[in-house]
């Protein structure tokens, strides 16, 4: 036992960071402040109950509702705009455009009046916030080695989800006592946010080569070649909206693995959205669950398996590939909606009526969102190889975009016109759906390298 302990401590990079390379003692150090903070100010302080924020205190609509949904996906549409920009120039101007729009403008929380306000306000900080994950996952490509990342990166996200869960819990029964205390919630929030995303920042890129020829430069017509004003202009333009678009196409033609697995990942994407209009009005008209009840179920357990597993996922992610690890990992996930719907009765635990369903569907969910939280953010660093990571996550996270603006709508219409239930059971069809893709895809890719293997033998 004591010498099992003792390898514990040794393979944890919280406990034993001199056992690090010396850039990747450095980074990590700041990577676990600035997500620590980050994450107390964004998973503990304002979106674990944002949506139910949303329904009871500006009393939403089901169709606002969905919006709110659609807002953090569709925004990441912009995450290849942003990347496209970022490839090859400095990311610290980034970090700080996100730090002030992406975080800080929660304090504006204090002039929100309605639905229509706060849904604006959430709008524009995904908007912004969709600069960090490009500009951090080159961070992780450079700075970690291949061989630790996955620890690393599981490590952090586990260290900072056990500071977090206090502030979860905190939020919910703070919400409970007094409904107008989400603006106290918000600012806090977006003052942690800010610092967290200057703490990152502050991270130096230990630069290294990078292949060349991975992105696609348009032509300009020869025309505009007459008139440098228009010239300048039809480049702004060209960078910011065509060019992304065709390095991304370009992007999944020259790696049609990595084009399969975003197709596998799209199908787990409507499985995890569609669902998301449905929940509020499922805790609030179904079961009439209290904020803290909330916060426990959605947010505590799935907190406590986040650190008691992130870094034995992390693990398992570096002994695998993304393919098989999601295959497993949304087979899983089937379970969540179904125990929802399935499972309506309550029982009493300490005196306090608990749902049974939505406890255990909320933890199958934190079992399989460790593994989808470790592959979402190192799949592209691992299809990426020594490319430009972000191209690779703008790809990654755009179509986040993509199925956000379709698959809440998709969930508000089932909602609508066929019954609640049916949400649920439409999205554990897609669970299952990309388990299935994954797994042939991960077979298909093994085959094909057993025979490149063979070939080159011969």
């Amino acid at each position: 036992m004591i010498s099992y302990l003792k390898n514990a401590v040794r393979n944890n990079p919280v406990l034993n960071q001199s056992s690090l390379p010396l850039i990747a003692r450095y980074t990590f150090r700041l990577h676990l402040i600035g997500w620590i903070l980050g994450n107390v100010a964004f998973a503990g302080l304002v979106f674990p109950l944002s949506d139910i924020i949303l329904k009871r205190a500006f009393n939403a609509s089901d169709i606002q509702i969905t919006i709110h949904a659609m807002m953090m996906p569709v925004a990441s549409l912009f995450s290849i705009h942003w990347a496209s920009i970022m490839a090859g120039r400095d990311k610290r101007v980034f970090f700080l455009i996100a730090a002030f729009f992406g975080r800080l403008i929660l304090v504006l929380i204090l002039l929100v009046s309605n639905a229509n306000h706060y849904l604006l306000l959430i709008g524009i900080l995904f908007f912004f916030n969709s600069l960090v994950m490009p500009a951090q996952n080159n961070i992780f490509q450079n700075n970690y080695p291949a061989h630790l990342r996955g620890r690393l990166f599981g490590s952090a996200m586990a260290a900072a989800t056990l500071v977090t869960m206090p502030f979860v819990y905190f939020s919910g029964w703070l919400l409970e006592m007094n409904e107008d205390a989400y603006k106290i919630l918000f600012v806090i929030g977006g003052v942690m946010g800010f610092l967290s995303v200057m703490i990152l920042r502050r991270i130096r890129i230990r630069h290294r080569p990078i292949d060349e020829g991975e992105t696609c430069e348009i032509p300009i017509y020869a025309g505009y070649a007459e008139h440098p004003r228009y010239l300048q202009l039809m480049m702004s333009v060209q960078r910011l909206t065509v060019k992304p678009v065709v390095e991304m196409i370009a992007l999944f033609r020259k790696k049609r693995t990595f084009a399969l697995f975003e197709g596998a990942f799209m199908v787990y994407g409507f499985g995890f959205l569609v669902i998301l209009p449905a929940i509020p009005k499922w805790l609030d008209e179904v079961v009439h669950m209290p904020y803290d009840d909330i916060s426990v179920a959605r947010t505590v357990i799935p907190s406590v398996l986040m650190i008691l597993l992130s870094a034995t996922m992390g693990r398992l992610m570096e002994k695998s590939n993304p393919m098989k690890f999601c295959a497993y990992v949304n087979a899983l996930m089937v379970l969540f909606p179904i125990l929802i719907v399935t499972l309506p009765m309550t029982v009493i635990v300490f005196s306090q009526p608990v749902n049974v369903g939505v406890y255990t569907g909320f933890f199958i969910f934190g079992l399989g969102i460790v593994g989808i939280n470790i592959a979402w953010n190192l799949s592209s660093i691992y299809f990426a190889g020594k490319d430009e990571v972000s191209l690779y996550m703008g790809a990654h996270v755009t179509l986040v975009g993509v199925r956000g603006l379709t698959a809440p709508l998709l969930g508000y219409l089932v909602m609508t016109y066929v019954s609640l239930h049916a949400v649920f059971w439409l999205s554990a069809f897609f669970f299952a759906l990309s388990s299935a893709f994954m797994a042939w895809l991960h077979v298909s890719t093994r085959k094909k390298n057993e025979r490149d293997m063979s070939h080159t033998a011969a």
